[in-house]
């Protein structure tokens, strides 16, 4: 998760101003379809969907954080 934040990251740095701005307007778009084919009902169902994956990543990365920190103190 952290090597992927990474990544994101030092590619956003190589990238110009313009194509930042493209990508921008991109996901803007994008995002902007999903809606616009979405019940409330079914944009709720994403909302709780994405908690829920939100939830189990932050738990995975504590428990890792944890098991390192463990190993380092051995």
């Amino acid at each position: 998760m952290e090597a992927e934040r990474i990544r994101k990251q030092e590619r956003r740095a190589r990238q110009t101003p313009v194509e930042r701005d493209i990508e921008r307007e991109d996901n803007r778009n994008r995002q902007q379809a999903r809606r616009s084919v979405q019940t409330p009902e079914e944009r709720q169902t994403v909302r709780q969907l994405n908690c829920e994956r939100d939830a189990a990543s932050h738990a995975a990365q504590t428990d890792e954080q944890q098991a390192a920190s463990q190993a380092l103190d051995r």
